[in-house]
Formats: structure tokens, sequence, C-alpha cells
């Protein structure tokens, strides 16, 4: 709700009033009115049933990407039979047929829809659980139209088999995704709080070498924002593989030897890879890493807290296009606190803050993608992040299955196949 006019109020008013409820609130306690939240957001107002007027407090070009499904009907969330978190309320071409969780999801055209985009099918049948290995080999068999990969990617062993046999090789669909992958460095963890620390780190690891041994399912980047999306710096200058400088950097930092870092990396045989690969390098480079493996669950919410997570392998997919969502939700210095947010590296700088609050407000694309990449070259310049590069979604889908499924911002888009 952030950026609609009169939200801010709103959240922060209710925050008092759940801390003023607790006892929390020392001064006004909890039987107080003085905290009590405003019923209303004042920048939302329905004029009718069809109409819903949303104010923000400042332009935003990239809004209707961000505030999609919004409005919901009341009635809807109200309603007791059904929990509405099991209830699938949109305006797009499909909706849901059937939810058998852990089993089973089933599309079937909205009748109410009056949209562009095409209908193809009369009924979409999702089947849920089950791993990647048993999909390809449902997939194989013909009992599959899509072989539904999990995190839209193919086990690495499946990958290279299925790109070179020339039966499966052309139902291989793949695209460059609206993501990024990276190092998270927490700088406010010794030894990260060290400015040389952090960039020696980004000149120690090989990205290209990384990116061989992930089987080259991603694409080497310089920094945060990926070719898809407007406003990327196709000369923005990164770090380059450089071992002698990473040691030099580390032996100007006077930080005490030996450094040994930890390194969180999720469960996934990739990342595995991945973070073996880093190890290496930072060994070359003098410093030694001891590998965490976690589930990304944990990982996500031990990344929020502060001076817990030193350094993780870790990515961002956006669903705007637009530098907003990626420079804003990864590097805001003001988003820091003890509750979840996504600047993990606890990276602050009021310089990238100002320029990020100017480009947000610019309405002129031009000058708005120049202060986005002012700010993205600061932010490199910072190395709050080993900046790896750019992933790559895939998609396996039958011959007779026609159009393009992969959308780079929103992984598969039904409405856009259909069957021959």
């Amino acid at each position: 709700m952030v950026g609609i006019k009169g939200a801010k109020a709103f959240i922060a008013a209710r925050l008092r009033e759940q801390a003023s409820r607790r006892g929390h609130d020392s001064q006004n306690g909890p039987d107080s009115e003085r905290w009590i939240a405003p019923l209303h957001v004042s920048g939302l107002r329905a004029i009718n049933d069809d109409t819903l007027i949303i104010e923000l407090d400042q332009p935003d070009p990239v809004f209707p990407f961000m505030w999609p499904c919004i409005a919901q009907p009341r009635e809807e969330v109200e309603r007791s039979d059904v929990p509405f978190g099991l209830r699938g309320v949109g305006d797009g071409p499909y909706r849901v047929g059937e939810w058998i969780r852990g089993k089973r999801l089933v599309l079937e055209p909205n009748p109410h829809y009056s949209g562009q985009e095409p209908r193809h099918f009369d009924r979409i049948d999702i089947m849920i659980g089950g791993d990647a290995s048993t999909h390809l080999m449902m997939f194989e068999r013909g009992e599959l139209d899509v072989a539904e990969i999990e995190n839209f990617t193919l086990p690495i062993a499946d990958h290279a088999r299925i790109a070179s046999n020339p039966k499966w090789r052309s139902c291989l669909e793949e695209s460059l995704a609206g993501a990024s992958v990276y190092v998270v460095l927490n700088t406010e963890v010794i030894p990260f709080n060290h400015l040389k620390v952090r960039q020696a780190l980004n000149y120690a690891v090989n990205k290209p070498r990384c990116l061989h041994v992930s089987g080259g399912r991603w694409m080497v980047g310089a920094g945060i924002l990926p070719p898809l999306i407007p406003g990327y710096n196709p000369k923005l200058q990164g770090y380059p593989y450089d071992p002698d400088k990473a040691r030099a950097l580390l032996a100007a930092s006077d930080v005490p030897r030996p450094i040994r870092l930890s390194l969180w990396y999720p469960h996934e045989f990739e990342c595995v890879m991945i973070a073996q690969r880093i190890q290496a390098d930072l060994r070359g480079a003098g410093v030694e890493v001891e590998l965490k493996e976690v589930t990304p669950a944990e990982m996500g919410m031990a990344l929020s807290v502060r001076g817990k997570v030193p350094m993780a392998l870790f990515g961002f997919i956006t669903s705007v296009p637009d530098p907003k969502d990626l420079l804003v939700s990864l590097f805001d210095g003001r988003s820091l606190s003890n509750s979840y947010s996504y600047n993990f590296a606890f990276y602050a700088n009021p310089k990238v803050d100002r320029l990020l609050d100017e480009a947000a407000a610019e309405l002129r694309m031009p000058t708005r993608y120049a202060l986005f990449q002012q700010a993205e070259e600061i932010i490199v310049r910072d190395a709050p992040f080993i900046f790896l590069g750019y992933p790559k979604f895939f998609a396996l889908k039958q011959p007779w299955i026609k159009g393009r499924l992969i959308e780079p911002l929103w992984p598969f888009r039904l409405d856009r196949i259909w069957k021959e």
C-alpha cells in the first residue's frame, strides 16, 4: 500500500494501536484511544460498485504494474464458508474451477472476462506434487503437455540431456528472466563493514566459471538490473575476475587475518555447485569460507534478522518493468529495521536514497532511467553484493503446444498458448 495517499499514516497508526493494545505504549497505556488507526486510507475511494479511485502521494508511471489486484469484493472476503485464501478472485481469462491442496488445480474459462488476451482452453489441469524428475518422465511419455519444472528451470543433468537430444531440443523454451543472482554481503557484520573487503570479494569470484559449472543457465552481469528491464546500463563497470587485485585490497583493508567467513546457500543442487565454486575462488584470494546449506524458507527468514547471516547466495525476481522494484527493494537504506525487508545487506547510502526518490517521481522516462543508473553505479561501487548475473527461465512443452509460454516477468502465461 505504500505509495497510496494516506497509506503510511494508516500503517503507522495501526502499528501504534497494536503496540498500545499490548501495553507497549508506556505513555498512553493499553486503554488509550490516542493511537487508534483511521478506518480508511484517504487515497482509496469507491465512488460506485464498479469504480475505485486510487490517489497517490506522487506520480508513479509503474503503479499499474505494482497494483494489478488491489481491489477485492468485500462480500467475498467476508464469506465464512470458505477461507478467502482458498478462493481465486480475479479478472483474468481463467478462474479456479477446482483446487485440491497438494494434489491438483483445475482452471476453467472466466465467464466474466472482458480483456484482450485469448482463452484457448476449456480446461487446464495442473498436477501438484512430485519432483522434476517425475514430471520429466511423464512428459517424455506424452502424459503432460507442459512439464512443470521446479523454479522454472531444469535439473542440470536433465537439461544437458534434453538440450543435446534432437527429439526434445525443439521442445525446450528459454528466456532471460527479469531477475538477478548475487551474494549478499551484510554490511553491518565484520568484515563486510569494510568497503575494501566487499570490493575484494567481488574481484575474487570468477563469474564466468560459476556460469560454466551451472550449465550456462544464467548470464554474467556487472550490476543488479537485468537486460530485460528498461534502464539497464550495458556500459556499467563491474568487477572483472582479478585475484591479485582482490588480495591487494584485502591487504589494504587492515582486517585481521586469517579471514574466515560463512556462506549460506539454498538447498538446491545448482546452488551447491555455485557455492562450492565461490568457496574455491575466495580461498584463492586468501579467504576461508565455510558453507552452510539451508532451506529456502529458512534462508528468507534468517536474512531479515540483523547480524545473523554474514553472506548468502540469493536472488530477486521482479514483476515490474522498471528499475524501481529492484533498486528500492534491495538498497533503500530507510527500510532498515528489525522487521522483514528485502534490504538483506543492511546497506544505506543517503546519496543513493536521494537518487531513488528523485527517479521514482520522474515521469520523463529517459531522465528517470538515467537517475536510476546513477544510483546503480554508486551501489556497485559500494559492493553490498557480489554481483553474479541474471538467470534464465526454462519451459518444456510438447510439439503440439504452440505459442510463447514464458513471460520473463510472470514466468508462465497459459493464456498465450494453444494446442494443435
